[in-house]
């Protein structure tokens, strides 16, 4: 996140409590949501780390994102009956803000400021979980299947 956009979410959610909102504080390995759940509320983390994790349909755990203070869990509540395709826990003790999607999508409306950080926060926060996933698949391909002798993947690979 570019340092423009952090000022604006910690201005919103990081020292202040909005309207509709609540803070929590979590112990450590505390679950916030699990996997498949609809919670209804996303989640700023003003202290702390979040894990953010998932479980494939073959039943292999991975971890998708450590969540530091300033961050946002649990984005599809934005979505209406969309239930969360991740879980999010407390890696250590913190605290975190819990914004209600409907407060959430009423404060975007009302602020372009907001909206535009928040835009830019979650498209970061997509393309990181991307590399992630892509680094963990490269993985774990090469333990299935590892490249034969020889095999060339590109300039400087397999030679």
């Amino acid at each position: 996140i570019v340092s423009d956009q952090t000022e604006v979410l910690w201005k919103t959610f990081g020292s202040q409590v909005p309207s509709g909102t609540s803070e929590e504080c979590h112990l450590p390995r505390s679950v916030l949501f699990g996997q498949g759940e609809w919670e209804g509320c996303l989640y700023f983390v003003r202290s702390g780390q979040l894990l953010v994790s998932a479980v494939s349909s073959l039943g292999v755990p991975g971890v998708l994102a450590v969540v530091p203070p300033g961050g946002f869990v649990g984005l599809s509540c934005l979505c209406p009956d969309v239930p969360a395709i991740t879980a999010a826990s407390a890696l250590g003790g913190g605290r975190v803000l819990k914004v209600p999607a409907t407060v959430m999508w009423r404060m975007l409306e009302a602020d372009v400021e907001l909206s535009r950080a928040f835009t830019g926060y979650v498209v970061k926060m997509h393309v990181a979980i991307q590399e992630s996933v892509a680094g963990q698949f490269a993985t774990w391909m090469e333990k299935v299947n590892p490249p034969s002798a020889g095999t060339h993947f590109g300039p400087g690979v397999g030679e």
